[in-house]
């Protein structure tokens, strides 16, 4: 065990002079110091503005959140009262136009919920800029 803390010891003793002489080694360990520590500085004062900033633009983008669940939600309640308004009028639909033919009670149960997809990706359309508004 001495004989590892020994050769442990030289290799110390012969790297010492590489690490402490600064006069003719750049990298020696002072110079590295340095640079962590003006590297660690510059690191500092960025994470400092950083927070500055977002300290300013927290208050704004949590509104903007809250604005965005609410619309969420209102948006879900609307879409909830479509589905439910389209059901009822599949229904009347059907009961209305049981002496018709198959193929014309499919087609006139198919239509509303169609036009109101076209109304909605109308909508979506303009909304996103896809399709020009007057």
């Amino acid at each position: 065990m001495l004989q590892y803390a020994g050769n442990v010891a030289a290799q110390v003793d012969s790297a010492a002079p590489l690490f402490l002489d600064c006069s003719f080694n750049q990298d020696c360990i002072f110079n590295r110091y340095v640079g962590v520590s003006k590297a660690f500085e510059k690191t500092s004062q960025n994470i400092d503005a950083a927070t500055g900033e977002l300290r300013k633009a927290l208050p704004v983008t949590l509104a903007g959140w809250n604005r965005i669940i609410a619309n969420s939600d209102r948006t879900t309640k609307a879409t909830a009262e479509t589905m439910e308004a389209t059901a009822l009028t599949m229904n009347n639909f059907a009961r209305a136009t049981k002496s018709l033919p198959t193929w014309l009670r499919i087609g006139l149960q198919v239509a509303p919920p169609m036009a109101q997809a076209g109304a909605a990706a109308a909508a979506a359309g303009v909304a996103f800029g896809w399709i020009k508004g007057r």
